[in-house]
């Protein structure tokens, strides 16, 4: 058999793949040219889809492997049983979805084998509003390859093409990200040529410690064409020899789109923030139905062989197998005291909420305040006509200050069609010097400017620190969504620590007390809302917060401490692209009017001994500034500032990116009495398991200190 020359191969290889549609190894110009076409699809055609809503059919399995106690910290998981099991079930979901973003949902029927399951976590059905051409694929989450500005994220490579039913040809693009990140998927679409609109894809990644892959199709005309009608998509978790397999898959009807005007819009009305008919499903009180005769009367498809005998096992269980040895050191019912959170409820109305009795998730670390721990317990109440009642226990421990901090607050909403409430709170605030020692300091302190010795000064005083009771009781009103108005009265009395007769003949009392009026404004402008019933329930705004707290002591009784505090406070969190953000909070204080003995204790300067979250203590908190500098300046002005990014620095590293949830820079600056001014930087990034940062100090731009703080988080921000 004579041999073809090397270049008549080459041409009979071209043409088969010309012939047969497989262009493979397309140039980059011409992928260049048709995701331009992907990138540009909603424009071209005019599409301003600003709001739909669907029913979707969800069919879901379930195989669990669960063999620790780890999967109970894990929010929005489903109440597994010990060993490897299999579970089936349906659901039919209800969706709203309105621009930027909002979803309102509810599940209207739900069977499943898994006795423990009454609704689906968002978790789950989060994934089943997946919107292709916006910035984001999931809601807030996964920056989308189809949207232009995501561009610089993927890579994108045309392997071939064929032809479809109608006659079109559909292009596979390769999808693949330009770093390992938890935002980004790889995978390829299915590009059609007459339009170039994304008909089908299929895309994995990796998030929230689970191993996610979707596919489906995409509508085929007009509005619809920008959203799935198919949807598939399997979930794998795996964490700590605990394994647990979803496979979903959604059948997705939309009922109304609602399209964008192309003209601007006038103003908002105040009465336009009211988005009660956009969260409808949020305060629908109709039953779910959890029969499967309802799923047999509207299944759109057949079971699968699988599922029905799941569902027949439900109805005649298969014999119990023989009982091993246990290992277990814990029985179930003793791990479910321990380390689950229990919700005891009483006729519908009133409920307890109690945290685990072992949880190291109350455990927090830092360099300038050591080990604390902290818990907190609450009790809600529902009364005729939406009113309300709650209060909660927080107490915590500080084993560096060996000081037991607690507060009780509580409210009665008597009045929810404007906002009115009751509040009373009680607890003991932190440990202090009074106005005397801090003039004495501030004394010792002039023409000081290196902070070493400042710090020097600090130590060589003997401060005679005082316990602190306090009292509050206020009436809020909200006129306005986004406005609060407070007013009420303050009452503190402190006891001197290591009260002696040395200190009684000093002429030192023990107790101070103090009484003083208190009004406190805030209000965030363009606050978007919801009624429940009489309640109106405040989502949204792009507004900054304004901030204006005013107090006066008076002289009554026992109560001598005469002063007048204000205090200032503009807070806002910028939204940016990419899933980041920035955060500003300028803030400042005053004491004035001073007379006799009085305490600096600012409401929005302090030491914050029981934060209520990790974001609460870092965004406007100072980790590295001595707990007495909070106390000795009878002003302060600071500026607060943190930017926020999924995608910063290690989160771009393979295997660390797919722990590391957001990364934060900090800048916080500080200027009292003192410091003029004080400066920390500062890096953090938080994972599922823990949170950690690190700072650096500077005082009068000389000295610098180093810290840093550490807090276990076990899946709480889920």
């Amino acid at each position: 058999m004579p041999r073809l020359p090397i270049a008549a191969l080459l041409l009979v290889f071209a043409a088969l793949f010309a012939g047969g549609g497989a262009a493979r190894g397309a140039p980059t110009d011409f992928t260049d040219s048709l995701m331009h076409q992907v990138f540009t699809y909603v424009e071209r055609n005019g599409y301003r889809l600003a709001a739909f809503e669907s029913e979707v059919y969800l069919r879901f399995r379930l195989d669990t492997r669960r063999r620790n106690i780890v999967c109970k910290y894990v929010p929005g998981l489903f109440a597994l049983e010990r060993g490897q099991h299999d579970y089936g079930g349906e659901a039919l979901l209800r969706f709203r979805y309105d621009y930027p973003g909002t979803i309102d949902q509810k599940v209207l029927a739900l069977h499943s084998t898994l006795p423990q399951l009454h609704t689906i976590a968002p978790r789950i059905s989060d994934n089943v509003n997946l919107s292709f051409y916006d910035a984001t694929l999931l809601t807030g989450r996964i920056l989308s390859p189809a949207h232009a500005r995501n561009r610089k994220f993927y890579s994108y490579h045309t392997l071939y093409r064929y032809a479809a039913a109608n006659g079109d040809t559909l292009y596979h693009v390769e999808v693949r990200p330009r770093f390992h990140n938890t935002q980004l998927v790889q995978g390829y679409i299915e590009v059609a040529q007459r339009t170039g609109g994304v008909r089908r894809f299929d895309l994995s990644g990796y998030y929230d410690m689970t191993r996610l892959r979707f596919s489906g199709r995409l509508g085929r005309d007009g509005q619809l064409s920008l959203l799935p009608e198919r949807l598939n998509f399997t979930t794998r978790l795996k964490l700590l020899g605990n394994r647990i397999d979803g496979t979903f898959g959604a059948r997705i009807r939309y009922d109304s789109l609602i399209v964008a005007p192309s003209t601007p819009q006038p103003p908002v009305s105040p009465e336009g923030y009211d988005l009660t008919e956009q969260n409808h499903l949020k305060t629908d009180t109709t039953r779910m139905r959890t029969d499967r005769a309802f799923f047999d009367s509207i299944r759109p498809y057949p079971l699968g062989d699988r599922l029905t005998a799941l569902y027949a096992d439900t109805l005649t269980p298969p014999p119990a197998p023989k009982a091993k040895p246990s290992r277990r050191i814990l029985t179930p019912r003793t791990e479910d005291v321990l380390f689950d959170s229990h919700s005891l409820g009483a006729a519908g109305r009133a409920s307890l909420e109690l945290p685990p009795l072992l949880t190291p998730s109350m455990f927090q670390w830092s360099r300038s305040k050591g080990f604390s721990l902290q818990t907190r317990l609450q009790a809600n109440l529902s009364l005729p006509r939406d009113a309300a009642a709650s209060a909660e226990l927080r107490a915590g421990y500080n084993f560096k200050q060996r000081q037991f901090y607690w507060r009780v607050p509580a409210s009665l909403l008597f009045l929810p069609e404007l906002g009115g409430r009751l509040y009373v709170e009680t607890g003991n605030g932190n440990i202090i010097y009074n106005s005397d020692q801090a003039d004495a300091v501030r004394q010792a302190l002039e023409g000081v400017t290196d902070y070493d010795t400042l710090i020097h000064v600090f130590d060589r005083f003997d401060f005679h620190y005082y316990r602190d009771f306090y009292a509050q009781g206020a009436v809020e009103f909200e006129p306005v969504v986004g406005l609060y108005l407070r007013a009420g009265m303050r009452f503190h009395k402190r006891t001197l620590r290591g009260w002696n007769d040395v200190a009684a003949q000093s002429g030192m009392a023990r107790h101070l007390r103090s009484v003083a009026p208190h009004v406190h404004v805030e209000w965030t402008p363009g606050t978007y809302y919801y009624r429940d019933g009489h309640r109106r329930v405040p989502l949204r705004s792009a507004w900054p917060t304004f901030m204006v707290d005013y107090e006066r002591g008076l002289r009554w009784g026992h109560c001598q401490a005469e002063y007048e505090r204000w205090e200032a406070d503009v807070r806002y969190r910028l939204r940016l692209y990419a899933l980041r953000s920035l955060y500003f909070r300028l803030g400042a204080g005053l004491y004035t009017n001073q007379q006799n003995t009085y305490f600096v204790d600012f409401d929005n300067f302090r030491d914050n001994n029981m934060p209520i979250g990790w974001d609460d203590d870092l965004l406007g908190q100072f980790q590295l500034l001595d707990s007495r500098w909070y106390n000795e300046s009878p002003y302060y002005v600071r500026f607060c500032a943190a930017y926020e990014s999924p995608m910063l620095l290690f989160s771009r590293i393979k295997y660390l990116s797919n722990y590391i949830q957001k990364e934060s820079v900090y800048c916080n600056l500080l200027s009292v009495h003192a410091l003029q001014p004080y400066a920390e930087l500062g890096y953090g990034f938080t994972t599922h398991l823990f949170n950690a940062a690190a700072f650096v100090s500077a005082a009068n731009g000389a000295g610098v200190a180093f810290g840093a703080k550490f807090s276990l988080n076990l899946f709480n921000g889920w």
